[in-house]
């Protein structure tokens, strides 16, 4: 949502929010040790990934995608802001999953591979490196995922925090997204999955308690205090036995 000026029945202006289409909210991948649990990411002006190539040697994962109502329009391309009171028409919304982030992992090419660099080869010493080691990189078709919002009231400047709507005063995933994307190109995976872990809430049957519940409450009232009794009668007899056989003179 972005704030807008429009004028209401009595010729006054007024701010009200409305949906602004240029400023997806991208989707997380649920499995994915990184994007795990993650709040949904805000975008601007988000573009998208094609990961064409069918090298063997590389593995790509998607991070990030799209809504399964997504439209594309291609450049340039004029944008108003009469589209978020006028929104366009739902049938236009007719692709889905498209790719925004994506994680490359694997042994990449050199782009100096087959080519005559005569010039650029030195000397004895050293030799022209046309395959990585193995190695990972994370490509994000959206450079505001990273960008903080300025504040500026009166002569004071303030930095928003990364992922925080000022509009609507919620917090995205931005922040996380990229400190876990950090963790893991640097193979600090004991803190990415102590970050990423699950936690997962055991929920009661309501309608077992509804139709159980006398059952419940004897069994949690009465339960303890019979172990109790019970663990006392056996203590009290096996001490019994224990020190029958002896006899004080």
């Amino acid at each position: 949502l972005i704030p807008l000026k429009v004028i209401n029945t009595n010729n006054q202006q007024q701010i009200v929010p409305a949906p602004w289409f240029y400023y997806p909210l991208l989707n997380p991948a649920p499995d994915n040790p990184i994007t795990r649990n993650l709040n949904q990411v805000k975008g601007e002006y988000v573009n998208f990934i094609d990961t064409v190539g069918l090298d063997p040697n590389i593995k790509k994962t998607i991070l990030l995608r799209t809504s399964a109502f997504t439209r594309t329009v291609n450049p340039p391309v004029i944008i108003k802001l009469d589209e978020a009171s006028n929104p366009p028409n739902e049938a236009e919304f007719n692709k889905s999953d498209l790719p925004v982030a994506v994680l490359l992992e694997g042994k990449f090419q050199s782009v100096f591979k087959n080519r005559l660099i005569g010039d650029l080869t030195v000397t004895e010493r050293s030799k022209v490196i046309t395959e990585s080691k193995h190695t990972k990189m994370i490509v994000i078709a959206d450079g505001d995922i990273i960008r903080n919002e300025v504040s500026i009231l009166g002569s004071e400047e303030s930095i928003v925090p990364l992922g925080y709507d000022r509009y609507t005063s919620q917090t995205f995933g931005n922040k996380d997204f990229l400190v876990n994307c950090l963790n893991y190109l640097v193979n600090d995976n004991g803190i990415l999955e102590l970050r990423s872990r699950e936690i997962k809430l055991r929920l009661l049957d309501k309608n077992k308690i509804k139709n159980d519940r006398l059952l419940y409450q004897v069994v949690n009232t009465l339960g303890p205090v019979l172990i109790i009794v019970i663990a006392g009668l056996f203590f009290n007899y096996f001490r019994r036995k224990r020190f029958t056989g002896y006899k004080v003179s």
